[in-house]
This record gives structure tokens, C-alpha cells and sequence, in this order.
């Protein structure tokens, strides 16, 4: 069972596979009997995981093409050190058309992207945001 979001991180850890990919801040790895999901570990600050985790959340059953767009969240862990979404295998095709948020920062990124077991692009890193401000 996927812990609740903001379980004590043991929770998540009793679950935490192996380990197969690394980026500068989170590290992913596989979550046990669930094939679907894929679980960041945060290397230092939290602040990725809570991004999406809050963005996750905040779209869900919304109608705007973006709500579409972003990975699923599923869970956090208390500390936001864990995050469990839904996983998204590399993009095998081109990218060339995919529209993404402008308050996305790694929009521009191959690896901000992934691909579901139906085909569809979504966006699996969408950790750090560029928010901006209208001069006052």
C-alpha cells in the first residue's frame, strides 16, 4: 500500500526500490510492487518535492489542458524528503509540437518529459518554477 501523503518517512522507505536514476537534487528510484510509480528522494532541500506535490494537487480534477499535462502525484512523505508519482518512461519520439506551461522552468529539457504506457508526453519534472511578478 502507498503510504498516505504526509506519512512518517519510514513509511516510505519500507517501500523505496533500487535506485536507477540521478538528477542534481532528487534521486529516483523504483517503489516496491507498485511498477507504475516511481519515488524522488531528495539529495538536500525538500523544495522540489513539495512543487509537485502542491501543483499535482492543485490541478486535480481540473479542466485546463494543463492539469493534463503534469505527471500525477500520488503521495509525500511528512518531511517531503519522499514523493511517489506516477511514472513516466523516456520519450522515444520527437518533442517537436509539445506545448508546456510557460511557469515552467526545464520546459526546454528532454528530461522534463516522459511518456505513459498509452503514448500520451506529460511533464515528470516540474520541481522548480519560474514565477513571475508584474513590475508594480
Amino acid at each position: 500500500m502507498i503510504p498516505a501523503p504526509e506519512s512518517s518517512d519510514v513509511l516510505f522507505e519500507e517501500i523505496r526500490g533500487e535506485e536507477f536514476n540521478k538528477g542534481m537534487h532528487r534521486i529516483a528510484h523504483h517503489v516496491k510492487g507498485f511498477p507504475d510509480l516511481v519515488m524522488k528522494v531528495s539529495r538536500d532541500s525538500t523544495f522540489a518535492n513539495w512543487c509537485e506535490y502542491l501543483v499535482s494537487n492543485s490541478l486535480q480534477g481540473r479542466s485546463e489542458p494543463v492539469a493534463g499535462l503534469v505527471g500525477k502525484v500520488r503521495s509525500i512523505s511528512e518531511t517531503g524528503k519522499y514523493l511517489i508519482m506516477e511514472r513516466l518512461d523516456d520519450v522515444s519520439r520527437s518533442l517537436s509540437g509539445i506545448q508546456y506551461p510557460v511557469w515552467l522552468n526545464d520546459g526546454f529539457k528532454r528530461s522534463a518529459y516522459g511518456m505513459t504506457t498509452s503514448g500520451d508526453v506529460k511533464i515528470r519534472d516540474y520541481g522548480d518554477l519560474r514565477l513571475k511578478t508584474d513590475p508594480v
